[in-house]
C-alpha cells in the first residue's frame, strides 16, 4: 500500500489538512496478515515515530490504536470480512480532513515490483530498512496487546533480531 496512488497523492496534499491528529485505515482480514498493508500505507504520511499500540478487538476484529510521537492518533481496523473496507484511509487535522478509497491494485503491485528490480539492479532500498523494523513492530505490539486483555504495548518492550538482514 505504501505505493497505492491514491495515498501518494495523500502525502503531496498532507499540508492542506494542517497539523495530523487522526488518521485510520480500515482492511479485511486479520492484523496478522493484513494489518501490514494498512500500515505500509498509512506510515510514509507520518513518518517513523510510532509509540505504542493498543489492540481491543478480537481475533477476527481487531480494532487497533496507535499513537505516534507528532501527536496523531492512528486507528487500524482490520475485520475478518469487512472487503467494503479494503484500505479506506481518513485523515483528519487542524485544517481539513481527507477521506481516501484504495482502487487501483494495479498500479501499487505494479509500482512495488519495479522499486524490487530497481534494488535488485542497484542494491539501494527503496526505503529504510528501520521502517520496516518500526511496522513489524507494530503489527507484533498489536497481537501481544490483542493477547494481554488490550494492554496498551509500547514499541521500544518489542525486542526484534538484528541479524544479517
Amino acid at each position: 500500500m505504501r505505493y497505492a496512488k491514491e495515498f501518494i497523492a495523500v502525502r503531496k496534499k498532507l499540508a492542506s489538512v494542517g497539523e495530523p491528529r487522526y488518521l485510520s485505515m480500515s482492511t479485511a482480514k486479520t492484523w496478522e496478515r493484513y494489518g501490514i498493508h494498512a500500515a505500509e500505507g498509512l506510515y510514509p504520511i507520518l513518518g517513523p515515530g510510532f509509540l505504542s499500540v493498543r489492540n481491543s478487538g478480537s481475533m477476527h476484529r481487531n480494532i487497533v490504536h496507535c499513537k505516534h510521537q507528532c501527536g496523531a492518533d492512528v486507528v487500524f481496523i482490520a475485520n475478518k470480512d469487512m472487503y467494503g473496507g479494503f484500505c479506506r484511509l481518513s485523515v483528519m487535522g487542524t485544517k481539513g480532513a481527507m477521506d481516501v478509497p484504495f482502487k487501483d491494485t494495479f498500479f501499487a503491485f505494479k509500482s512495488q515490483l519495479q522499486a524490487y528490480v530497481q534494488f535488485l539492479r542497484t542494491g539501494k532500498r527503496p526505503f529504510p530498512w528501520e521502517e520496516t523494523v518500526e511496522l513489524m513492530k507494530t503489527i507484533i505490539a498489536g497481537i501481544r496487546s490483542r493477547e494481554e486483555g488490550a494492554r496498551e504495548v509500547f514499541l521500544k518492550e518489542v525486542q526484534v533480531f538484528r541479524g544479517h538482514l
